[in-house]
């Protein structure tokens, strides 16, 4: 790697020894998440999802291929979560009601979530794409639109000179 303002070698140094630091040829990049809800202070859920992407060429997103993709859930134990009971009276029976109510809304909200990440991911990525070469192609057109007035000066001046 060279230094762009003296074109010199860049080297990393700890410890006395310096080493030359190498570049990588990969374009990955992955998205990730995660959701927590904690329906009392003794309950903690955690929802997360990830997806490992590769794209051919850097920030071109045109051939984005997943590489590898995980959820993570942690559910409650029965032991009281994070911290014992607040003191409120339950029957063991509502308590275990509860916990099914509540592990059925976290495994919608995360079935929900996944869906419209991947939603997200295919809308998106394309998107990005076209958003990206719509600038390059805007920056040609007014690069090019100045040099043509830029020669178009240049060719009325030399004529005002001849002329004089």
């Amino acid at each position: 790697m060279l230094s762009p303002a003296d074109g010199r070698q860049v080297s990393c140094c700890s410890d006395g020894s310096c080493v030359e630091p190498e570049g990588t040829g990969s374009n990955d990049f992955s998205i990730e998440t995660l959701l927590s809800y904690e329906p009392t202070p003794e309950t903690l859920f955690f929802v997360g999802y990830t997806r490992r992407m590769e794209d051919k060429e850097a920030f071109r997103f045109r051939g984005v291929r997943p590489e590898a993709e995980g959820v993570f859930v942690k559910l409650p134990t029965g032991s009281g979560g994070r911290g014992g009971h607040n003191g409120s009276r339950q029957t063991k029976g509502d308590d275990g009601m509860h916990m099914m109510k509540t592990a059925g809304a976290v495994a919608v909200t995360g079935v929900v979530s996944i869906v419209l990440l991947k939603l997200l991911a295919v809308v998106a990525a394309p998107l990005l794409g076209i958003f990206v070469s719509f600038l390059v192609l805007a920056f040609k057109v007014g690069l090019a639109l100045g040099v043509c007035y830029f020669l178009y000066r240049m060719l009325r001046r030399r004529q005002d000179e001849m002329a004089a």
